[in-house]
């Protein structure tokens, strides 16, 4: 080989390696850049479940709470916890349904140990309205915190 073809051949294995090295890391910085923007939008996705899930819960909390504070509830207000109570659950059925593939299953068993213990307070025993308010009220209460400190370590939030 004389030089020129020497030098033909070097530039041009040089410019072959160069665009096999460009391409390769194109299609690497699109995979990666992908992946980030799935992991973040399911991200997203649960943390707009969760939210809701704990909306649900607040709300019924803190309805239940505002019953127990006037010591006599008029049977308004026990059509209305009722009322609340059976929305909250229907609220919370949706959410392990439309979420089931984003709740976790920690989640998951949380929101069933809270919904047979709500159950067995609200269905199952005999006793008076405000004392089954006051319950439900400490059992929504339990498990709100439960629930934070599981969906945080889901969510991989850090203080």
């Amino acid at each position: 080989m004389d030089e020129t073809t020497k030098i033909l051949f070097t530039s041009g294995l040089a410019f072959f390696t160069s665009i096999v090295a460009a391409y390769i890391t194109t299609i690497i910085t699109v995979q990666l850049s992908l992946r980030r923007f799935r992991s973040e939008h399911w991200w997203e996705r649960k943390a707009e479940v969760y939210g809701g899930l704990l909306d649900a819960l607040y709300d019924l909390q803190q309805h239940a709470a505002s019953i127990i504070r006037e010591q006599e509830p008029s049977d308004e207000e026990r059509r209305e916890f009722e009322t609340r109570s059976k929305k909250a659950r229907a609220e919370i059925q949706k959410f392990q349904t439309i979420g089931a593939f984003i709740i976790s299953d920690k989640v998951w068993n949380l929101v069933d140990d809270m919904q047979k213990e709500r159950d067995n307070n609200i269905y199952q025993r005999a006793q008076d309205f405000y004392d089954m308010v006051d319950e439900d009220e400490l059992i929504l209460s339990r498990y709100i915190s439960k629930f934070r400190e599981q969906i945080r370590k889901d969510l991989k939030i850090t203080d």
